[in-house]
């Protein structure tokens, strides 16, 4: 019996995960979030254009046409909803809410023999894992299943970069990340309706927490071959983290009659690990009331790999098979509007921004729009609003054959403030 029963917690435990060939998903290569109410509305299409505090993320030799000192900070307030279903049943939806710090920093010119040179510092949160999912249907064994997974937590860095102007046409710079996060992660399902067995109905639970700690950081350059074109290039290099996981999971399993079993574990790791290069490059047109901006960004993540624990060395010829190289395309536009005592701008973006996982599948590819408004209040207060709409849809398969659908739509709001003198 104490076999018997020991089976069936291990199967429930196992019923609902990923393929088998599928290596753990390494949450830090996705989720990432728009540094700045600017170019967040833009699409995130800021290599070539950025002349704010964000240059110190989107493209640091841009920070060297910043003329003037820059105090700036920005809040995101996220609305999603994610509607799930099980083997093609019925659509169950969730809705869920978060209110996060995006951006706090301030960048400082300093005095040049011969063109621009600024310096930038603070904080930028880049990577956001907030998400909510209920499961509700039936599997193909006719168990019932009712579940529900949440996650919270995010990514940021505290940045410092310089952008310096080399020549009258073209500008260098670099920046540095020291990044800390955490991520949050639970799960609780209540599997019923077992036939031809002993078992009433079985539950799971598992809370992780996931604190990250690494360094990374960037080069950009910036061309300006004629007065209203500009050309970004920029390198991400190699993203080195270390995450220390604590994982609690629990399992009760309820017999008929009355009796049940359970089981509390809680298993502590440190993992290593390594994300790729990311190479971008960008245009922008620049005049007195219209600036157009179109960025490329490709990462191959197939490229990621373990370094730490040796156990986990042998998950680095899965990855190849359960990630994918991306190619991010983003375009945006400004409009000033001048008002003689509140200049305005208006702004539009899309980004297309496929997930970095090869499986599970993605029939929907995610991508956004986005939109906002920036008022200048006496030449030296901006305050900015943008919103960014975004959706894709995920279908996987688990280790018993079920089919899980997910339709996922985020509206994001950033409101910026910034005080330049």
């Amino acid at each position: 019996m104490k076999t018997f029963r020991l089976t069936i917690i291990v199967f429930s435990l196992i019923s609902l995960a990923f393929c088998s060939d599928i290596a753990d998903e390494i949450t830090a290569a996705d989720g990432f979030v728009g540094v700045g109410a600017r170019a967040a509305a833009m699409g995130g299409a800021h290599i070539a254009l950025a002349q704010d505090y964000s240059a110190l993320f989107y493209n640091p030799a841009m920070l060297s046409y910043v003329y003037k000192y820059e105090i700036t900070g920005s809040m995101m307030f996220r609305f999603g909803n994610t509607d799930s279903r099980i083997n093609n049943g019925g659509w169950i939806g969730t809705q869920y809410s978060c209110v996060k710090l995006s951006t706090v920093g301030a960048v400082f010119p300093a005095a040049a023999t011969r063109g621009g040179l600024a310096f930038a510092i603070g904080f930028s949160r880049f990577q956001s894992f907030d998400k909510m999912v209920e499961y509700q249907g039936i599997r193909v064994d006719n168990v019932g299943v009712h579940a529900t997974e949440n996650t919270d937590g995010g990514i940021g860095a505290l940045q410092m970069g310089i952008g310096v102007q080399t020549s009258k046409y073209t500008a260098f710079g670099v920046a540095l990340d020291v990044i800390n996060g955490a991520e949050n992660y639970s799960w609780s399902a209540k599997l019923s309706g077992f036939s031809d067995t002993l078992v009433e109905d079985s539950i799971i639970y598992d809370d992780v927490t996931n604190d990250y700690d690494g360094v990374s950081g960037r080069i950009g350059l910036a061309f300006f071959p004629v007065k209203y074109f500009t050309l970004g290039l920029r390198m991400d290099f190699p993203t080195v983290l270390t995450k220390k996981q604590e994982w609690h999971k629990a399992t009760e399993v309820h017999f008929k009659g009355g009796s049940f079993d359970e089981t509390d574990d809680i298993y502590k790791n440190d993992y290593q690990f390594t994300l790729p290069f990311k190479f971008g490059a960008g245009i922008a047109i620049r005049t007195a009331y219209v600036n157009l901006a179109a960025d490329v960004v490709y990462a191959d993540w197939k490229q990621i790999s373990y370094s730490s624990p040796s156990w986990m060395l042998s998950q680095n010829s899965v990855i190849p098979h359960s990630y994918r190289a991306t190619t991010t395309i983003s375009a945006g536009a400004e409009v000033t509007i001048p008002i003689k005592y509140l200049p305005t701008r208006l702004r539009f973006g899309y980004k297309y921004d496929p997930v970095p996982y090869d499986v599970p599948k993605f029939p929907t590819e995610r991508q956004s729009f986005s939109g906002g408004v920036a008022m200048l209040f006496g030449r030296s207060w901006l305050v900015e609003l943008t919103a960014v709409s975004t959706n894709w849809q995920r279908q996987e398969r688990t280790t018993l054959g079920n089919l899980l659908d997910h339709k996922i739509r985020m509206s994001d709001i950033y409101f910026g403030v910034s005080y330049r003198f």
